[in-house]
C-alpha cells in the first residue's frame, strides 16, 4: 500500500523515540478535536477532525509496524469478536425486556 510505504519512509527519519510523541501528540490532538465536538455541538469542526484523523493513521501505520502488524490484526480480530459478542447479548436482553413490558 502506497500510504504505508510513505508513513514508514517519514518514520524511518526519525528516532524511536520521536516517533513515539508524534504519535502521541497525534492522538491528543484528535481526542480535543472529539472533545470539542461534544462540548461545542453549534461549532463545526468536521475538517479538523478528518484532519487529525489521517495524521493518527500516518502514524499508526509505523506503530503497527514497529509492534508487529501481525499480532496487532490478531488482537483486532478478538476484540471484534469480544464486542460483536457483547453487542448480541445486549440484544438479546433488550429484546426480553420489551417483549414482557
Amino acid at each position: 500500500m502506497k500510504k504505508r510505504k510513505l508513513s514508514l519512509n517519514v518514520a524511518k527519519r526519525n528516532t524511536e523515540s520521536k516517533n513515539l510523541r508524534k504519535a502521541i501528540e497525534e492522538l491528543t490532538e484528535l481526542s480535543l478535536e472529539l472533545l470539542q465536538r461534544l462540548n461545542k455541538p453549534h461549532k463545526n469542526n468536521d475538517k479538523n477532525i478528518v484532519k487529525e484523523i489521517a495524521d493518527v493513521k500516518i502514524r499508526l501505520y509505523w506503530l503497527e509496524d514497529k509492534f508487529d502488524k501481525n499480532k496487532v490484526d490478531k488482537a483486532m480480530e478478538n476484540k471484534l469478536k469480544l464486542l460483536n459478542k457483547n453487542v448480541n447479548i445486549r440484544r438479546r436482553r433488550n429484546k426480553k425486556s420489551v417483549s414482557t413490558t
